[in-house]
């Protein structure tokens, strides 16, 4: 968010008429989880009637002191940070992320895939593709 004032200015928007990266956070912050559900539910309803979704999971490493979920784990960039997960399913051809999920960088991909497939019934997936790699040392 950090041009959303530049973007703010060449953009009409109704609901505000100042809004910088502070004031984003802020909106962000307030959006219930039934209300993020809600929005992901007829994300993937409008996706999903153009192509398949797909399900991938990649981690990102920290300096950060201040993320709860950044912990130890294991570093596929052979990094020494904590790291935090990043779940998400995706329009296979688009690449449009239309669910994604932040947990913790110590729970392993495989162990977090049996929580995202329960997921996918609330979520309405009817269809989905695994993308799975294997590094080869």
């Amino acid at each position: 968010m950090m041009y959303i004032e530049d973007w703010f200015d060449v953009t009409d928007v109704s609901f505000t008429r100042v809004m910088d990266d502070r004031r984003c956070s802020e909106m962000f912050a307030s959006i219930s989880y039934e209300e993020r559900m809600n929005f992901f539910e007829e994300w993937v309803r409008i996706r999903q009637e153009q192509e398949y979704i797909a399900y991938d999971v990649t981690s990102i490493s920290t300096y950060s002191a201040g993320i709860d979920a950044a912990e130890w784990g294991y570093n596929r960039d052979k990094e020494s940070l904590p790291q935090i997960n990043l779940g998400m399913y995706f329009g296979a051809t688009s690449q449009l992320p239309v669910y994604y999920t932040i947990y913790s960088g110590s729970i392993t991909d495989k162990s977090y895939l049996v929580f995202m497939l329960e997921n996918t019934s609330r979520l309405g997936i009817i269809l989905i593709c695994l993308q799975i790699y294997q590094t080869v040392n």
